[in-house]
């Protein structure tokens, strides 16, 4: 791993040996960016605006990524998501057991739906943005994007998001570095 915490603003672009992975992010997001992988994390104190910023700046790079969740809901609000862009990969119906709140367990005709997000539909994005504003209101949120990635991909995520406030390159692991 190269020694970042000693290289305040070190510029991922002028870093030439090949990359594995690379850590970046501020104090309320982060994206670990390997060939295989984006894994995004969105602390509690995540703006709309970060947020907005990030999802539309990894779709500059590369809309061909989409983000499935999966989500407790009922048959209107699946069609709602479809609407607005979300493609519906599954639906079943949904019984709930264990520990559910007793107005959950009690609501009849809940579905339990898998929805893939693409990058590439700016509106489905803006929902995107939203539904993930409205899950943090009860936890940190962690995802993982599956992308054809590159050292190219990845120093231009890097460019997208320096101007973001306070972001930084937090940890930079070289492909070399996995001989040793």
């Amino acid at each position: 791993m190269l020694n970042v915490a000693n290289s305040p603003g070190l510029d991922l672009t002028k870093v030439n040996e090949d990359l594995y992975a690379v850590k970046m992010g501020n104090d309320n997001s982060s994206l670990i960016c390997t060939y295989g992988k984006i894994k995004i994390w969105f602390g509690r104190r995540a703006s709309k605006g970060l947020i907005n910023d990030i999802l539309f700046g990894i779709s500059k790079v590369d809309p061909c990524i989409e983000f499935e969740f999966e989500t407790i809901c009922g048959f209107d609000t699946i069609q709602h998501y479809e609407t607005v862009g979300f493609t519906l990969v599954s639906y079943a119906k949904y019984a709930p057991s264990g520990n559910y709140p007793p107005t959950m367990a009690k609501t009849p005709n809940l579905y339990k739906a898998i929805f893939n997000v693409p990058f590439s539909r700016e509106e489905a994005l803006y929902h995107l943005v939203d539904f993930l504003m409205d899950g943090l209101h009860s936890k940190n949120i962690n995802s993982n994007l599956h992308w054809k990635g590159n050292d190219t991909k990845i120093r231009m995520l890097f460019n997208e998001f320096k101007e973001v406030e306070r972001w930084k390159v937090e940890e930079i692991h070289l492909k070399d570095q996995l001989k040793k």
